[in-house]
């Protein structure tokens, strides 16, 4: 009996233990599961690309690889043959590029691969901020130039010509009116620190003044060959052809007569003259409109003591011409229609079977025979083949 007792005893104590460890399952599995909530991925827009080739003002690639393009807000730089741009324009003075550029109707000029100058006028102080780069835009130091004619007014640079690094001219705009325009010439020989005024326009009210820039006439550019010899183009309304040399480094200057072709006009205003280019050998280009619709590019075997007329070029449009030589044999011109181009230093001229359209060309910037590049306001194109195709910069 007490065995069947002690039997029972062991069997409930068994049933009881399974009870617990079923108990202890149960609870374990119903035990909710931990879970780990990630947030809902966020949607990011994509960054618009910035568009860098706009407003373009002028492009001047200095050999296949490097080259510069002035903006209306900017100075941009390309390493790569123009595949990509980088804006390098000065901040100096915790200026940014569109606080100093708007409205000021600023110069540049690209003298080297690395060195450039950019020249900013300022309103009513009669001064100019001078921006010079020699290491490809990295870095600008700063040169203020003041008028030595009109300290209150708002001078306005219309070029610039180095003949090397370090020895160049600045042509500085009063104003103009009524056909005339007061300027003033500035040189500098050590490489844009320092600017000394050699030469103005004749005071009006002293016409007698011998062998100084007329106030008569729009000047739209210089040109320097050499330290004693250069040239300021432009236009008047008189009859004749605009054209002032100086061969004392800009202090005295005379008119340099021109003679037109048979048959063509220059009375009243009809003709502009613009800065000559020079070449190796004395060897220069000089480009002459009349009346808008005839180029004609003077050519010079003596570094421009004399110039003589090549084949006219007629314009088919209503667009004024616009050129660039390669050198002094190999040049291109169109007038937003046709692409002309000359083998022989504009001795003859052929057209380029079109590819693209030309409407709207502000400039043409040769670096060889083949490699160019055309441009216009908000576009740009490059031809490795001499114009027969173009591609497009971005």
């Amino acid at each position: 009996m007490l065995l069947k007792r002690a039997a029972c005893l062991l069997l409930g104590i068994m049933l009881l233990l399974s009870g617990c460890q079923h108990s202890n399952r149960t609870q374990e599995t119903e035990q909710p599961a931990q879970t780990t909530l990630s947030p809902a991925p966020s949607i990011i827009p994509p960054t618009p690309a910035i568009r860098l080739l706009k407003n373009v003002r002028s492009v001047q690639m200095m050999d296949a690889m490097h080259g510069w393009v002035f903006t209306e807000t900017s100075i941009l730089r390309t390493d790569d043959g123009a595949l990509t741009w980088k804006n390098v324009t000065p901040q100096n003075d915790g200026m940014t590029a569109d606080m100093r550029l708007e409205g000021n109707v600023p110069q540049a000029s690209f003298i080297q691969p690395n060195v450039a100058i950019l020249a900013v006028p300022q309103l009513n102080n009669g001064t100019i901020l001078l921006f010079r780069t020699q290491d490809e835009g990295q870095s600008w130091t700063k040169t203020e130039v003041k008028s030595t004619r009109f300290p209150d007014g708002t001078p306005t640079v219309t070029d610039f010509s180095f003949t090397d690094i370090n020895t160049g001219w600045m042509l500085i705009s009063y104003g103009s009116a009524m056909g005339s325009e007061s300027v003033e010439i500035f040189h500098t020989n050590d490489g844009s620190a320092n600017w000394q005024s050699v030469g103005v326009t004749v005071d009006p009210s002293h016409p007698d003044q011998p062998e100084a820039l007329p106030f008569t006439g729009i000047k739209n550019g210089l040109s320097f060959h050499s330290l004693q010899d250069g040239w300021i183009s432009g236009f008047w309304h008189g009859d004749g052809i605009w054209l002032y040399a100086t061969h004392d480094g800009g202090s005295k200057w005379t008119d340099q007569p021109i003679q037109a072709p048979e048959g063509i006009s220059v009375d009243g205003g009809a003709v502009t003259t613009y800065p000559p280019q020079f070449f190796a050998n004395q060897k220069g280009i000089l480009p002459i409109q009349f009346s808008l619709t005839t180029l004609i590019f003077y050519v010079s075997q003596d570094g421009g003591a004399s110039w003589q007329a090549t084949t006219p070029l007629r314009s088919t449009t209503d667009e004024p011409f616009v050129w660039s030589f390669a050198d002094s044999v190999h040049g291109f011109a169109t007038d937003g229609n046709e692409l002309f181009y000359t083998s022989d230093g504009a001795k003859t001229w052929d057209t380029v079977p079109h590819s693209i359209s030309y409407k709207g060309t502000l400039g043409l910037n040769f670096i060889t025979s083949q490699n160019g590049y055309a441009y216009g306001s908000d576009w740009m194109k490059k031809t490795m083949d001499g114009g027969f195709s173009w591609q497009e910069v971005e």
